[in-house]
């Protein structure tokens, strides 16, 4: 797989410059229905499946970075487990975008979290 350069802007930093406003609504939709395609497809990013990820291009249209953390699944992906990337989608988009949901992180990322904070304790505690 080649990757070149993507000329454009991440969604969320698109749909948080108070120029594109009225455009944000679109280019989200638009990246909502590449993600159902990709889910249709059997292609899996599991919780990677971020607004970083998908580009609004000069044009309007979306392109995608990252595939690499693609996975081609052998069954469909389940509703719940598509509707859970979707959730993370949009909790990942700046206000009022996010639908008021809270940023939803991954397991790892909770993990690292958790361990960074339990080792400043334990310095904070020598």
């Amino acid at each position: 797989m080649i990757m070149l350069p993507v000329a454009g802007v991440p969604i969320d930093q698109f749909a948080a410059n108070p120029e594109n406003h009225d455009q944000a609504q679109e280019a989200i939709a638009q990246a909502e229905r590449t993600l159902a395609r990709l889910q249709d497809c059997r292609l899996d990013w599991k919780t990677d499946c971020k607004p970083e990820h998908f580009f609004v291009r000069p044009d309007g249209s979306i392109a995608l970075i990252d595939l690499e953390r693609l996975r081609l699944r052998k069954k469909p992906l389940p509703k719940d487990y598509r509707n859970m990337q979707l959730r993370r989608f949009r909790s990942l988009l700046p206000k009022p975008f996010n639908h008021g949901l809270p940023r939803i992180v991954s397991r790892r990322r909770l993990r690292r979290a958790k361990m960074a904070s339990n080792n400043q304790g334990a310095l904070a505690s020598n």
